[in-house]
């Protein structure tokens, strides 16, 4: 099968990501690409972007990040990385949303919340 979605992630969640894609392989079928971006800035423009020649197929991106939406990298990368996706394609968020604290504080909350950007990043396909 080929890859349809592309996730595009930093940091320590990628270990998270490859073991639920691992743990849930068979339901995948390879149809989900993991790409770890480690440099931000300066942005890896040309290495993304020959990394995305290796999906032809893809017509899903995301990027996926554990911190809430505007505490992360995402505002940095989302109109890079936009800019080297597919005519049309068009970046999808998956992380927490937006908030005045890093994180809820509360650790049932952030486990469920950090269970639901892996279902978010890997399910649905």
């Amino acid at each position: 099968a080929k890859v349809k979605r592309v996730v595009f992630v930093s940091g320590k969640l990628y270990y998270d990501l490859a073991k639920a894609y691992a743990e849930r392989r068979e339901e995948l079928s390879s149809r989900i690409a993991i790409v770890r971006v480690e440099e931000i800035c300066p942005f890896p423009r040309l290495e993304l972007t020959r990394e995305m020649m290796r999906f032809p197929g893809a017509t899903e991106f995301i990027w996926c990040q554990e911190e809430t939406m505007n505490a992360g990298v995402y505002t940095f990368v989302q109109p890079r990385l936009q800019s080297i996706l597919p005519n049309g394609a068009v970046l999808k968020y998956v992380g927490r949303a937006p908030l005045a604290a890093p994180v809820t504080g509360i650790s049932n909350v952030y486990k469920a919340e950090q269970a639901q950007i892996l279902n978010d990043a890997l399910g649905g396909i």
